[in-house]
């Protein structure tokens, strides 16, 4: 269950907090040191600066698939999912090392399958984590997340069969990434290459069902699965 009480600061940067905080408590009553304390409140204003999570208005669209990272747009194309072997509308985000780091849901629905594998980027391989996720209408969404270095960078919370919400909290990606959402055929977008994007309030494209979702049955079940 969500909490009702909203955080603002993502839990991986609290325990950093608390110990920072500390160590100023113990400086302030055994003994004041002023180059002590002004290192440890600027250590504490940049861990707070890096942890924001600042509170977001989902779009009340149930059709609307909302970006899942703060950066922005960097290119929009048409692909192959190499993850479930169908053709596909590709969004590739790209995040800064200044970007909030919270990863959200794309869509509410049903977490099917989860990835955790080496795929070729520029300049050679990258780690890429990558979860599958079914809209009760029947549409299939992929967030892609690559990264430059091992996976202590990223943590996801979430689980195989687990169902999310629109734009809820799934994972922190540590100094950003670059995430691809790869859509099916049947979207309109509402964002363009080079526009700024917000995690979970910024649509990235509708999923249009003038036409029957596309009857895709799943993936290659060849295809290793961390999930």
């Amino acid at each position: 269950m969500p909490s009702i009480i909203y955080p603002y600061i993502a839990r991986e940067g609290r325990p950093a907090l608390l110990f920072a905080g500390a160590l100023l408590v113990i400086i302030q009553l055994f003994g004041f040191h002023l180059l002590a304390s002004s290192l440890l409140v600027v250590l504490i204003l940049l861990l707070l600066f890096l942890h924001r999570d600042p509170w977001q208005t989902i779009p009340s669209r149930p059709l609307a698939i909302v970006s899942p990272v703060y950066g922005r747009v960097e290119s929009i194309s048409d692909t192959r999912d190499p993850f479930l072997d169908r053709p596909v509308k590709c969004i590739r985000l790209r995040m800064t090392p200044l970007d909030i780091f919270s990863l959200r849901c794309p869509i509410e629905g049903k977490v099917m399958e989860q990835w955790s594998r080496a795929l070729p980027a520029a300049g050679g391989e990258r780690h890429c984590y990558a979860f599958w996720m079914q809209s009760d209408e029947g549409d299939h969404v992929v967030t892609s997340v690559r990264l430059s270095r091992p996976r202590r960078r990223y943590r996801f919370y979430m689980q195989s069969g687990e169902r999310l919400g629109q734009g809820q909290r799934c994972g922190f990606l540590y100094f950003g990434a670059v995430v691809d959402v790869l859509l099916p055929p049947n979207v309109k977008f509402e964002v363009k290459e080079g526009e700024k994007i917000r995690s979970g309030s910024s649509t990235l494209a509708v999923l249009v069902h003038d036409q029957p979702a596309s009857a895709y049955n799943g993936p290659n079940r060849d295809t290793q699965a961390t999930g």
